[in-house]
């Protein structure tokens, strides 16, 4: 399952990415987000939140994100994956599971974002 916030969208600039990256760099270091520029639309790579993160973080990233992209214009990807726990062993700070797919999918939905396979 791939998917996306469908908007009228158009592609995004240098500046549309380094609004992104600048609102995923105010959930550091609690939540990890990688972002990622396409010709058509800015991805979301990863989302990881720390253990012991406060719960809704990942939410309220969302959220936001999804705001910014209606403002922007700009179509926003991402594809759910399941991750298991991880320890990031340079820094030692251990990130939470994904409790499932179905859930996280679920989640995705709930957040405004739709399937591309339908």
């Amino acid at each position: 399952m791939s998917v996306k916030r469908i908007i009228d969208c158009r592609p995004p600039t240098e500046d549309d990415v380094r609004k992104f990256v600048n609102l995923a760099e105010k959930y550091a270091p609690d939540l990890v987000v990688d972002i990622a520029a396409y010709p058509k639309s800015v991805h979301i790579d990863l989302i990881r939140a720390r253990v012991g993160a406060r719960p809704g973080l990942g939410t309220e990233f969302l959220q936001h994100a999804g705001r910014l992209a209606d403002e922007l214009g700009v179509l926003l990807t991402l594809n759910p994956t399941e991750l298991s726990k991880w320890k990031d062993e340079f820094t030692g700070v251990d990130y939470k599971k994904t409790t499932s797919l179905n859930r996280l999918k679920r989640f995705y939905v709930r957040n405004g974002f739709v399937s591309a396979y339908g």
